[in-house]
Order: C-alpha cells, then structure tokens, then sequence
C-alpha cells in the first residue's frame, strides 16, 4: 500500500488547499470561557444571595442601581427612571440587569483580547472578583443572620 492513499489530496495534485472562510453566522471561540463561567457561577449566587436576604430576611438593598429596580416592584419608586423598562420589571429586571453586564463584559474581554490576551484575561479575572464581592458580603450577613453573631 502506498503512502499516497493516506495523504491530503492537495497534496498529491501539487495545488494549495482552498482557504476555509468563516460562514456567516460562524462565531470564533470564545478567549476565556474559564473565566467566563466562574463570572456566571458567581453572578448566579449574587441574585440568589440576594433573593434569600430580601426575601427570607426580609433585608435591604444596599446597591443604590439595584435598589431602584427592586423598589419598582415594592409600588415605591423613588428614582427618576420611574418609568423605565427596568424598573417596571422588579426581580426579572434586576436579572435582565445583571446578565446585561455579564454580556457586557464577555464583549469588552473578547474585543480587548484581540489585541492584548494578556490584559484580556486580567480584565475577565477582575470581573470574577468584582462580582465576588456582593457575594462574599451577602455569605457574611446570612452566617451573622442565622449564628446571631
């Protein structure tokens, strides 16, 4: 058996292969899907901490841009975007919010990372510990919550 049968057929006619061009709704991979999830997960337990203080506990919103759409859903809006599509939607636009940053950063990293992976990578690394922030706070006030601490 010979060699040719096993070899790429461009190679045996002595013609370069014919470049693959992206289709059009072909997206590359993402950069930094590692990242990415850990800023889901962390993201995920922010509105469920959340959820469980304001609802369980019956605890307040410290954040003053999730107070506003929270407050929308109490009947007392106190902001001037009384109006507005986010705070006529409570719980699911406080969501709706929260994923639009996520989106919002996923967007900046792949853009940055077209240029600079190295800094790509840090922005998606600061926005996992940025989101972990409220969620760190929110694990602190359960266990004082429930320890009486």
């Amino acid at each position: 058996m010979s060699d040719l049968s096993k070899s790429n057929p461009s190679e045996s006619t002595g013609q370069p292969e014919a470049p693959k061009h992206p289709g059009f709704l072909d997206l590359p991979p993402m950069r930094y899907p590692n990242e990415y999830v850990w800023l889901v997960f962390v993201s995920c337990l922010d509105l469920t901490l959340t959820w469980v203080i304001l609802e369980g506990l019956e605890g307040d919103e410290i954040n003053p841009l999730a107070k506003m759409i929270l407050e929308s859903l109490k009947g007392t809006p106190s902001n001037p975007f009384d109006n507005s599509i986010l705070s006529l939607m409570g719980y699911l636009g406080l969501i709706v919010f929260k994923f639009c940053l996520i989106l919002f950063v996923m967007l900046v990293c792949e853009v940055v990372g077209r240029r600079n992976n190295v800094m790509a990578r840090r922005l998606a690394r600061f926005g996992v510990v940025v989101s972990a922030i409220p969620v760190l706070v929110s694990l602190y006030l359960l266990i004082t919550e429930v320890l009486h601490l």
